[in-house]
């Protein structure tokens, strides 16, 4: 557990596995039965909890895993009340540690649980261009082998970064809603404490821009696995057509050696220069089919 004293408030940072984090919270601040419930057991989807003296906010943030290379939907929650204000978390979350690490000895800039609350938020918007830059990174990786001709090794890393944006969008897909309605209530719970349109309106053009640069990878990405298919395809249908002219051109070929290997006799094989008279045949029949097809483009 850490505690930063404010001047008008506490802030308390916690880890729910901890369980002297959980008993100690409960010494210091009466939570509901459902509050201690959402504090200890996962929460699969971001919402908002009101509740008479508080409420409390779920929230995801996207952590990257380098071992699983994958974004990880790490729970963030958030309970504010008059004097207090709670944040829970499983995981090390970098900007929260740095937050902690900016506040000491600065505890002034905050004046009540909201303005931290809503520097949090910022700061969490803020992170977020980090995966996302990642992603960006990834992606234009793939074009450029993708267009070098390494379309067969580009199959498994879209479908890599395809994961990576699927799990951002489900990470992030609610944030707008349920900060925007914790805003909304900030009132009732903080009458003496307005926030300022200008961190609303950060807050939101924030939201927007992050889901912008989502949905323009997510095209992105969908956008080159087609490449990827289109140009696999074509190999493989290239490969295909020149297998099938060579075997249509030795095929001639060979069913003339095969009748020269049946009992009957054949005056133009009854001489010493038998086997170059049917081997030039055979070459004669194989190189007229295939002057044939190049003349039509077929090879």
């Amino acid at each position: 557990m850490k505690k930063i004293q404010f001047s008008s408030f506490v802030w308390i940072d916690i880890n729910p596995d901890i369980q002297s984090d959980l008993d100690n919270l409960d010494n210091i601040i009466n939570l509901k039965d459902s509050t201690e419930q959402i504090l200890k057991s996962p929460i699969h989807l971001q919402r908002l909890e009101e509740y008479p003296d508080y409420m409390a906010v779920i929230l995801h943030y996207p952590l990257y895993d380098k071992k699983l290379r994958k974004n990880q939907a790490v729970e963030i929650d958030c309970i504010l009340s008059q004097g207090y204000f709670i944040t829970s978390h499983k995981e090390n979350v970098h900007f929260i540690d740095t937050i902690i690490s900016q506040l000491e000895g600065k505890t002034s800039r905050f004046h009540s649980p909201v303005d931290l609350y809503i520097h949090l938020i910022e700061k969490m918007l803020s992170s977020c261009m980090t995966p996302l830059n990642r992603i960006a990174e990834k992606i234009d990786f793939i074009e450029e082998e993708i267009f070098k001709g390494n379309e067969k090794n580009m199959i498994s890393e879209i479908s890599i970064v395809k994961r990576d944006v699927l799990d951002f969008r489900k990470t992030i897909r609610l944030h707008k809603s349920v900060i925007d309605s914790s805003i909304r209530l900030i009132p009732q719970y903080f009458p003496d404490n307005q926030v300022k349109s200008k961190h609303i309106t950060d807050i939101v053009s924030s939201n927007i821009h992050i889901w912008n640069i989502t949905e323009n990878l997510k095209e992105a990405i969908e956008a080159f696995d087609q490449t990827n298919q289109t140009l696999l395809s074509h190999k493989l249908n290239k490969n295909i057509k020149t297998l099938t002219t060579f075997s249509t051109t030795l095929a001639p070929s060979t069913l003339f050696i095969g009748l020269l290997g049946i009992n009957a006799e054949m005056e133009f094989l009854d001489n010493n220069f038998a086997f170059f008279i049917a081997a030039m045949i055979a070459f004669s029949i194989s190189l007229v089919l295939y002057l044939y097809f190049r003349s039509r483009d077929v090879i």
